[in-house]
């Protein structure tokens, strides 16, 4: 049996300044080493550790990310093994599909400590209770702007836009997703892509929530109902033998059944 030794250490500001670097660095090339490997799985192909390696290796060498060369280069491989241990997990159902790595999220929870360890009507307790709900408005309004840049975007680029008329409340229920349907805001994200379609002269369709866009095959419209698990991710049609990722056969379906009721 292997046993390990956790301790905690008191870096010196120097030392925490490198720390910082060194982490923040790790998470960009993860992030950037995660998006590179989403973009060409859905262009049907798939990438490995060496690849997304190779792609640190090109950053490294151009101007407009030079800053990763300031930072030991162990730790940014060994976060682009750790994104290639859990895609490995993932293909395996042993573990949810990767995520992006997000700063704040990390030290809204770290301040979120630092606040329950506070003494209950000191002033040091008040002081961080303004700390955590700065940065409670710093994660808002980043998340606002990305909706809004996002809806702008999609509004301005499509003439028509079919999406899912969810049931955002009821889904909040389920606990297992209850904090990334929050995270998402999607009902605001709908809200203003309605009265942006307006402002556009745009078209909204909403398709009915109980139709089944992730069980129905798009090329054939076979409905397969093994496939309303939400762990199945990819799956191949019985029918007709294509093999489907869930979200993107669920998209087709949307906006094939959004344009047939447009036109209806």
């Amino acid at each position: 049996m292997q046993k390990g030794v956790k301790f905690r250490i008191y870096p010196n500001k120097e030392q925490q300044t490198i720390i910082n670097q060194t982490l923040g660095c790790c998470r960009l090339i993860y992030n950037k080493g995660l998006a590179m490997r989403n973009e060409t799985y859905q262009n049907g192909n798939k990438i490995g550790y060496s690849q997304t390696s190779a792609m640190l290796t090109d950053l490294k060498k151009s101007d407009d990310f030079a800053f990763p060369k300031a930072v030991d280069s162990i730790a940014l491989q060994q976060s682009l093994r750790d994104l290639d241990r859990g895609f490995v997990n993932f293909f395996q159902n042993r573990a949810s599909h990767p995520k992006f790595k997000s700063k704040h999220n990390h030290h809204l929870i770290r301040e979120q400590r630092k606040l329950s360890r506070k003494e209950k009507g000191s002033t040091n307790r008040n002081k961080q209770r303004v700390k955590v709900a700065l940065l409670h408005e710093k994660i808002t309004n980043q998340r606002n702007d990305f909706l809004q840049k996002q809806s702008t975007m999609l509004i301005r680029e499509n003439q028509t836009i079919c999406i899912e008329d969810l049931k955002v409340k009821n889904m909040m229920r389920n606990h297992k997703l209850a904090q990334h349907i929050g995270s998402a805001s999607w009902s605001k994200f709908f809200d203003m892509l309605s009265y942006k379609s307006i402002w556009y002269g745009n078209d909204i369709v909403k398709v009915p929530t109980m139709y089944p866009s992730s069980q129905t095959c798009s090329c054939c419209g076979f409905k397969n109902p093994i496939v309303k698990n939400l762990a199945i991710r990819k799956w191949e049609c019985p029918e007709c033998h294509t093999k489907h990722d869930r979200d993107t056969n669920a998209s087709i379906n949307i906006l094939n059944k959004g344009l047939k009721m447009q036109s209806a």
